[in-house]
């Protein structure tokens, strides 16, 4: 039943998951139409404290889906930005196009940079939180009725 449960769960987060689909010609949607759609994989079920829990997962292989799911910051122009992990500011160099750490220098958190340009805020699409949300309510159904039918067919209505 967890199994079943969890490939429904798998279908409708593919169902709300968005796929680019215009006609911008550079970026990573335009390469892969559809990559985050195909990217959300299920796990098998995993046992856990000895056996009394048991958890299925779902998951996206796609690096970008947090993005998608909990949305994130517009940020245009410039050529330097601020690493939130270790509060650095790290600037491109023309190195044929690659991105190289030209100059590293520490910075307080949330300090702004100039030349980058912030253009607001994506708002989330929250396609997994929804789905499971979804499923929770479904689940809790699901077994209310599986364990109505056991007792009835073992004689144990009272």
């Amino acid at each position: 039943m967890l199994m079943a449960h969890g490939q429904a769960l798998q279908k409708r987060v593919k169902q709300l998951t968005p796929v680019y689909e215009g006609t911008q010609l550079s970026g990573l949607y335009a390469k892969h139409p559809g990559k985050l759609r195909r990217s959300w994989t299920l796990k098998k079920v995993k046992k856990y404290h000895n056996g009394e829990s048991r958890v299925v997962r779902i998951q996206s292989l796609a690096n970008y889906a947090h993005l998608i799911e909990s949305g994130h910051e517009i940020v245009t122009g410039g050529s330097s930005y601020t690493m939130a992990r270790r509060g650095e500011v790290i600037t491109k160099g023309k190195n044929k196009g690659k991105r190289r750490v030209v100059r590293t220098k520490k910075v307080a958190l949330g300090m702004k940079i100039t030349g980058v340009k912030n253009k607001g805020r994506v708002s989330g699409v929250k396609m997994l939180e929804k789905s499971v949300a979804e499923a929770r309510n479904r689940f809790g159904y699901d077994a209310e009725e599986m364990l109505g039918k056991l007792i009835k067919s073992e004689g144990l209505d009272v």
